[in-house]
This record gives structure tokens, sequence and C-alpha cells, in this order.
């Protein structure tokens, strides 16, 4: 989930955004190129099989896979081009291409501002503290999670991660959360294999689609 795409700005947390943000780019870019497709078919029919990894790009939840399956047919639909009969087309760049892309690329730009500024206003979610529990490699974490919201939330996955490693989805604790106020989540390894071996990790709390994201570097805190 989120491992390729666009959708990594918002799930590694370095610019979250509202999922309807993801839905409004994939109708919009499939628009976009099924104009073009339709304007220049005659010299790019072979090419259909690489706007569905150019689409995948903008879905809310990806996986390497969604991309690699249309590689093949892509190079079997190259290999079928006569080259000798490709038509030679006459493109007005700039009114054809430059300016519905220019515009294109306006409206998904201001829409995932708004996008990200209703997700931060609307998410209720921020991690205070985690707290690893003996030593290395850790098995388990007390995560102090804030709710700034007057409605009670549901914690519904605890995501570890280590950089440039794994990706981790532990078991946890119930972890409801009154209103306006602070909890503690017990979260722990479902098999030893996947224990922090690490000084330096990141814990990512979830409501929804909604999350928070917190980097512990156990070298520089105290441990219980």
């Amino acid at each position: 989930m989120g491992q390729i795409g666009l959708s990594v700005i918002s799930y590694s947390g370095f610019y979250p955004l509202e999922p309807w943000f993801f839905t409004i780019s994939l109708g919009t870019v499939s628009l976009f190129l099924i104009y073009l497709y339709s304007r220049y078919f005659e010299a790019i029919r072979e090419s259909i099989w690489i706007f569905p990894i150019i689409i995948n790009w903008f879905l809310w939840r990806t996986l390497t896979e969604y991309f690699i399956m249309w590689i093949p047919l892509l190079f079997l639909s190259l290999y079928n081009i006569d080259y000798n009969k490709i038509p030679t087309v006459k493109v007005d760049f700039k009114r054809h291409i430059l300016v519905p892309l220019s515009l294109l690329v306006t409206l998904l730009s201001s829409l995932a501002v708004y996008a990200h500024i209703n997700y931060v206003q609307s998410n209720p979610l921020t991690i205070e503290g985690v707290y690893p529990l003996g030593k290395l490699p850790y098995d388990a974490l007390l995560i102090k999670v804030y709710n700034d919201k007057p409605y009670p939330v549901n914690i519904t996955l605890v995501r570890v991660s280590i950089p440039n490693n794994l990706n981790m989805v532990w078991d946890f604790s119930s972890g409801i959360i009154p209103p306006n106020s602070t909890g503690l989540v017990f979260a722990y390894a479902p098999q030893f294999n996947e224990s922090i071996n690490s000084t330096v990790f990141t814990v990512q709390v979830y409501y929804n689609y909604y999350f928070a994201t917190y980097t512990v570097n156990t070298s520089a805190s105290n441990i219980l």
C-alpha cells in the first residue's frame, strides 16, 4: 500500500492528502489521456498499454505489481509496430498538448493544496511519545496518542518501519482515545522476526485514513 506512485508523498507523511484528491486526479488524468489517444490515434495506437501505468500512478493505494503487469504488453505492442507505416501527424504542441497539460497541472496542484489543508485540519491524531519496552530487539511499544477532536477515536492500524529496510504492521491493544484526551496504545510484534533491531525507527498510528507519524531514536532517549 502506497509503496510507489503519487500516494507515496501522502503515506510517507511528507505531504498527506485527502483520498478524494487521488480519485479526482485519476479521473482527470484518464480524461486527458483519452483525449490524447483519440486525437492522435493513428500515430500512437500501440501506446495504449502505457496508459494504465500512468493512470495507476495516481491511485490512492498502489503496489509495484500494478505497474509491472503492463510492461510485457507494452513491449509486445512496440514489437508489433511497423515503423515504415507510422503516419506523419502534424501537432500544434502549444495549443493541443501544452495548454491542456498546463490546465491539468494547475488544477491538480490547487486541489493538492486544498486537500492537504483539509487533511491537516481534520486529522485528530498526534503522537506525543513512543516508549520501547525492554532492550534491542524491541518487540513491544507504548505509544502516547493525543486526540484533539470532540469525539472518540478508534485506532485502526499501527505501522512500524526501519529506514531503508522493513515496513511492518504490528498488533495492538484496544486503542480507543477519548475526546480531547491522551491515551496509551500498547503495540507488539506479531512474530519475533518482526521485532525492531535498530535504534532509529518510525511509528505510524492510523484512524481510518488519518495517521500520525513519530520518529524514535532510542540512543538519545530513556527506555522503559
